[in-house]
């Protein structure tokens, strides 16, 4: 699992803990700010025209987030942007970048699909309300 240890609010960290190219199931731990229980956070990679959204969840005193497995299936950036939401605002908090190392694709490879339940579990209950 990778780490982002932020010291504050309006951070912009790199990561040194490298990601390979067709691992899947990656995982990356936000501490040292304070954040709400769930949380929406934004992946930008590739040539992606606008992010993929996925939701952290708080484990003890971490944010836990799921790193999207199409995001790892080319060598390059991946910016992660922690967006905080309330009824009146949006706003970007905090940004961490990580790295995809290159390697050759394993034979008979197929992207697993990402499954965000909780996200659109929220999503469904905001349009119900």
């Amino acid at each position: 699992m990778l780490k982002a240890v932020f010291s504050r609010f309006g951070e912009e960290i790199e990561l040194t803990d490298e990601l390979w190219q067709y691992d899947f199931g990656q995982k990356i731990q936000v501490t040292g700010i304070e954040l709400p229980d769930v949380c929406e956070v934004h992946f930008q990679y590739d040539n992606l025209t606008e992010t993929k959204t996925v939701t952290g969840y708080k484990q003890e005193d971490a944010l836990i987030i799921d790193i999207p497995n199409e995001a790892l299936t080319s060598r390059g950036i991946i910016k992660l942007y922690i967006y905080l939401v309330s009824s009146e605002e949006g706003r970007t908090v905090n940004v961490a970048i990580m790295h995809v190392n290159r390697r050759m694709k394993p034979e008979g490879f197929e992207v697993p699909e990402d499954i965000d339940l909780f996200h659109h579990t929220l999503l469904a209950a905001n349009e119900y309300m």
